[in-house]
């Protein structure tokens, strides 16, 4: 019995995964290299993370009064949206408050590579636009709608609102089906948890953007699916 023991707490682990498990383990550092090639080769995603790290990096660098004014400038609050739509709308997706918003950027190198890689760099802009636009002013909405009807301070009109979160939400539901199928399924319950999850638990109105860009890029990925059979359908030999 003992030996019996021994060599089966001395099997390799990865072969009692299961057959999809340990191929998608053996496909891994295949699928990482890939991964890194397309973050490469895409100037959009590497542009715009480049211009990200470099506005929190300066703005690390600047009094903090300076950067308080600077993020409240930029901020997508109801009194900018107001008084300076297009401006706060465009400029808060550059604009990162703090280095910790930095561990972002890997997942947005990747989704925003994707979408260039899938739709191109007009197609990637609009559809993470979209989501940005989209889910700011739906939050938006609801926080106007809470001063209205008196659930909500007035104070909370001058709440700062910036970031890339929006757009990367929306993104990594919009590549839904470039996603490798062995790890489709995974990516599926990932990326929703991580979205859509803290919503759950915490009812914030970032938690209510971030699941809010990532059902606007779902109903893109929809879209997007429907164009593309209907593409096929026309191509068909008859």
């Amino acid at each position: 019995m003992g030996a019996s023991t021994r060599r089966v707490t001395g099997e390799p682990w990865r072969a009692r995964l299961g057959p999809a498990a340990a191929r998608a383990w053996h496909d891994a550092p295949g699928t990482a290299r890939a991964a890194l090639r397309l973050v490469l080769s895409s100037d959009l995603a590497l542009g715009y993370a480049a211009v990200v790290a470099a506005v929190t990096i300066v703005l690390q660098l600047v009094p903090p009064e300076v950067r308080a004014d600077v993020v409240q400038r930029c901020s997508t609050n109801l009194e900018n949206l107001r008084d300076r739509p297009v401006f706060v709308l465009v400029v808060s997706a550059f604009v990162v408050p703090s280095l910790s918003g930095l561990l972002q950027l890997p997942l947005l190198l990747l989704v925003y590579a994707t979408g260039q890689r899938w739709v191109g760099r007009a197609g990637t802009v609009l559809a993470a636009g979209f989501g940005h636009v989209g889910a700011t002013l739906f939050v938006a909405a609801l926080i106007a709608s809470g001063i209205t009807h008196g659930r909500l301070a007035e104070s909370v009109a001058q709440a700062s609102d910036v970031g890339v979160s929006y757009g990367i939400a929306c993104m990594a539901a919009f590549i839904l089906s470039r996603v490798p199928p062995q790890w489709r399924g995974l990516y599926v319950a990932a990326a929703a948890g991580y979205f859509v999850g803290p919503l759950l638990r915490h009812q914030t109105f970032t938690n209510v953007g971030h699941a809010t860009a990532f059902l606007l890029g779902l109903g893109l990925a929809l879209l997007a699916a429907r164009v593309a059979r209907a593409a096929r359908a026309v191509a068909a030999p008859r």
